[in-house]
C-alpha cells in the first residue's frame, strides 16, 4: 500500500491485510526505531499503521495492541487519537510529578522531624500524596508503554492512500 503526503513529494509504502474478522490491517514494518529517544535505539520494528486522509499518519508498537484489552476498536483512527491523547496526559503528569518529587527531596534533604509535629504531618501528607501519583502513573505507564513511537512520516498529513493487491 502506498501512502502520499500532502506539501511534500515524500511517501511511503506499509503492508495491508484484508482480514475476515478485523477488516483492513495496517502493518508498518520500518518503524525500527523509537524518535522520541535522543539515542534512536531500536526498539521492536512492527507497528500498527493509524491512516486517514486527510489526517496525520500515526503508528502504535504493535506488543501496545496485541496486550489490549480492547477488540477491533484498536485498529480504527480513532483509537490511535485516543492513544495519543492518553500518552500526552501520561507525558504531562509524569513531568510534574517528577518536579514535585525533586522538591519534596529538597524539602526533606537533611532535615529530621519529630514525629507528631505538625512539620512532620504535612510532609507525611505530601508523601502520601507523591506515593499516589506514583502508582498512578504506573498503572498508566502498564497500559501505554514506556515510550511514544513516530515514524518519521508521523508530522505528515495523509493526502492519498493506494492499495495494491
Amino acid at each position: 500500500m502506498g501512502i502520499t503526503f500532502q506539501g511534500t513529494s515524500e511517501g511511503h509504502a506499509i503492508n495491508a491485510f484484508d482480514t475476515t474478522d478485523k477488516g483492513l490491517v495496517y502493518i508498518d514494518c520500518t518503524n525500527g526505531k523509537d524518535f522520541t529517544d535522543d539515542i534512536s535505539e531500536v526498539r521492536s520494528w512492527d507497528t500498527i499503521a493509524y491512516v486517514a486522509t486527510g489526517k496525520k499518519y500515526g503508528i502504535i508498537n504493535i506488543d501496545r495492541i496485541i496486550s489490549s484489552q480492547y477488540n477491533f476498536y484498536v485498529l480504527q483512527y480513532s483509537f490511535y487519537e485516543e492513544y495519543e491523547k492518553k500518552w500526552q496526559d501520561y507525558k504531562k503528569a509524569l513531568e510534574l510529578y517528577n518536579k514535585e518529587a525533586d522538591r519534596f527531596n529538597e524539602e526533606i534533604h537533611d532535615k529530621m522531624f519529630t514525629i507528631g509535629s505538625p512539620e512532620e504531618q504535612r510532609v507525611s501528607n505530601w508523601k502520601e500524596q507523591l506515593l499516589i501519583q506514583e502508582a498512578s502513573l504506573e498503572s498508566q505507564e502498564k497500559e501505554l508503554g514506556n515510550h511514544w513511537y513516530q515514524s518519521e512520516f508521523s508530522s505528515y498529513t495523509i493526502y492519498a492512500v493506494t492499495v495494491h493487491w
